[in-house]
């Protein structure tokens, strides 16, 4: 279980650690809304607390950012 996971016992307290409103996670499990690319972002960041999440942000909001990653990576890796 999510809740599990994460060491929630609630909805308020899984949304609170996803940085959500409780009524969001109700909603998307009634299927009513779905996760925009904010909330996706915050749920890796919490599903994977290694990864450098704020290194992704960065990447999708700023298109310089990426350019400049892509072409790092792309040369180390032919």
């Amino acid at each position: 279980c999510f809740k599990q996971h994460i060491a929630a016992t609630t909805d308020e307290a899984v949304a609170g650690k996803m940085g959500l409103k409780r009524t969001s996670l109700s909603m998307l499990r009634k299927g009513k809304a779905k996760f925009g690319i904010a909330p996706r972002i915050q749920l890796a960041g919490v599903l994977y607390p290694d990864a450098d999440i704020a290194k992704l942000e960065t990447l999708i909001n700023d298109s310089g950012e990426l350019v400049q990653f892509l072409q790092i990576n792309t040369h180390n890796h032919p």
